[in-house]
């Protein structure tokens, strides 16, 4: 089963709220959504939700097979709200965690 980046980006963009990124380049935006979607889905308790998986950044596709698969339409929609809430994680925490929210 596949996802697009796109897909995931979308639902991505669903949940947050940054004018910041907004004014940026794209191609710097895709690197950084690129990077909270590889530290989602390098997270041991994500892995394991899965028998392979393959991030293909050539065709901005992820490829994986469920450890315990429901149907393909379900599990699709599962992953990709998985990652997407996952990066929502990856985005917020500099900011959670900042010296400003520290001190």
């Amino acid at each position: 089963m596949t996802s697009a980046y796109e897909d995931i980006y979308s639902r991505f963009y669903l949940r947050i709220e940054d004018y910041e990124m907004v004014g940026l380049d794209k191609k710097l935006v895709n690197k950084m959504l690129n990077g909270y979607m590889r530290s989602t889905l390098s997270k041991p308790y994500i892995r394991r939700l899965f028998d392979t998986l393959t991030i293909d950044d050539d065709v901005e596709e992820i490829e994986y097979e469920m450890k315990y698969p429901v149907s393909d339409d379900g599990d699709q929609d599962f992953v990709e709200e998985l990652v997407a809430l996952g990066m929502v994680v990856e985005w917020i925490s500099p900011k959670y965690h900042s010296t400003l929210l520290t001190s």
